[in-house]
């Protein structure tokens, strides 16, 4: 699973596209929330809190233009390291606050 989530980083697979911390999140909400077995069914609140963790990161990162990497970096790299560790911790806390406004952990 960590392995997996390393295609994130940078914006999707190192493109620039989508914050790598946006779609964890996601992933991390789907972990708890979404489907894991072929009779099994997504929690009915699986796709709103999506939606919720989505419209919330653009306004956290409205500041930066943009909710791509390439806008939060803002062409330096080294943004990367103050704000991206800023980022995970901001949506992990997002997702946790999610997650217990519906009683699933």
């Amino acid at each position: 699973l960590i392995r997996t989530m390393g295609g994130l980083s940078e914006g999707v697979g190192f493109a620039g596209d989508t914050c790598g911390a946006l779609t964890g999140g996601c992933c991390l909400l789907s972990y708890f929330a979404g489907k894991g077995e072929p009779d099994e069914l997504e929690h009915p609140e699986f796709r709103a809190m999506t939606s919720e963790l989505i419209e919330w990161f653009k306004g956290y990162t409205a500041e930066y233009g943009g909710h791509t990497c390439e806008r939060i970096l803002q062409g330096d790299r080294r943004n990367r390291i103050q704000r991206c560790p800023v980022l995970i911790q901001a949506v992990f806390e997002k997702c946790i606050e999610l997650l217990n406004g519906r009683e699933l952990l």
